[in-house]
């Protein structure tokens, strides 16, 4: 029998790891930017396993830790206050943001004089597929399934972990679009839903696959760099049960593995703490922007040639945090509403992704 987390052990346990959970945003937002930086046909053929391992293993599965840990942190939201009031302070957090970015994006796309979506509505506030900017949402799915978090805390206090594992089993294997357009994001907040509400830590080889996490990412970046080169062999890494059962949940693990480790640094947390996190919200909101206009900078410039699109390539996430940075510096000074459009809450050094880890202020 798994024991239930009281609401105090809930605010300990998020209090304890808060840097690593500012880590943890940090560590999976910044590879996320491969997935939507431009390949085009400008890499040299030989980049294609650095290509799988940065994109297809970093970027496309960190997003699963971040919806774990809304998860948790949700529940610790909701011990100390009403639904409604918790969700009008998701709306505000994840819906504002995403429909003012995808409303800027649609103005720059239609300056540009290209061809506008048929769909302006969902364009902007992608009800029920992707808008303007692909990558936002993620915001929709997770404002999405934080609505079902009274439903989830249900099922784990009065049936235990087994309806959660069954959930988050499924996520792989069960399509949800179009209410969910990623079907795993449900499943990974469901497991962070049952963290909060439950001490799985304390199930049976949980602590053995915390120290296999790591060296499972290791093996599968070696495997995903193999791929292009070997082929039929390594078919296995392109199926839907392989990414379900092993990339996803080793990136996730691992993830939050190094999250703690690094958490740990003294060094690490100050560059944490004062620069990074409070600014890779607005990361995350812009990169696909930046990333649009580095492509279309390269391209100008003649700066399309591998090696040296190669290298930009590389660089591109690092550009759009450093873009966030200034950027979060050239906010501070202006009013709160700019702050509450921009990145969903008023001033403040905490990015809005979730509460601020250790308190129940928004």
């Amino acid at each position: 029998m798994v024991a239930r987390r009281s609401a105090e052990a809930l605010r300990a346990w998020v209090g304890d790891r808060s840097d690593a959970i500012r880590v943890a945003r940090v560590l999976c937002i910044v590879p996320m930017a491969y997935v939507h930086a431009p390949l085009d046909a400008h890499l040299a053929e030989g980049a294609a396993p650095l290509v799988a391992v940065l994109r297809d293993v970093l970027g496309r599965s960190s997003v699963m830790l971040l919806s774990a840990l809304s998860g948790v942190l949700m529940v610790r939201v909701l011990a100390s206050r009403p639904w409604p009031k918790a969700m009008l302070g998701r709306l505000r957090t994840l819906v504002v943001p995403l429909v003012v970015w995808n409303a800027v994006a649609l103005g720059i796309w239609g300056a540009m004089g290209r061809p506008l979506p048929a769909n302006l509505l969902n364009a902007i506030s992608a009800v029920s597929d992707h808008g303007m900017l692909v990558a936002l949402t993620f915001l929709r799915d997770l404002f999405v399934v934080a609505t079902c978090t009274p439903v989830l805390i249900g099922l784990a206090r009065r049936l235990g972990p087994w309806p959660i594992l069954l959930l988050f089993a499924a996520g792989g294997f069960v399509s949800t679009k179009p209410v969910v357009a990623h079907s795993q994001i449900m499943a990974y907040y469901a497991l962070g839903v049952g963290v909060g509400v439950l001490r799985l830590e304390d199930l049976p080889g949980v602590s053995l696959l915390r120290r296999l996490m790591v060296p499972a990412l290791v093996l599968l970046s070696v495997a995903s760099a193999c791929r292009p080169m070997l082929g039929a062999p390594l078919t296995v890494l392109d199926t839907n049960a392989f990414d379900a059962c092993v990339r996803r949940p080793v990136c996730a693990g691992s993830f939050w593995v190094l999250s703690t480790w690094l958490a740990s640094r003294p060094r690490v947390r100050t560059v944490v703490r004062r620069h990074l996190e409070p600014a890779i919200y607005l990361m995350f909101l812009s990169h696909s922007l930046v990333l649009f206009g580095l492509a279309a900078l390269a391209t100008r410039a003649g700066f399309v040639h591998a090696p040296r699109y190669g290298l930009l390539w590389v660089a591109m996430p690092g550009i759009c945090l450093g873009v966030a940075v200034l950027g979060r510096r050239v906010l501070q000074p202006l009013p709160g509403w700019v702050h509450g459009l921009v990145i969903g809450r008023s001033k403040s050094d905490v990015a809005p992704w979730e509460t601020k880890p250790g308190s129940d202020a928004r």
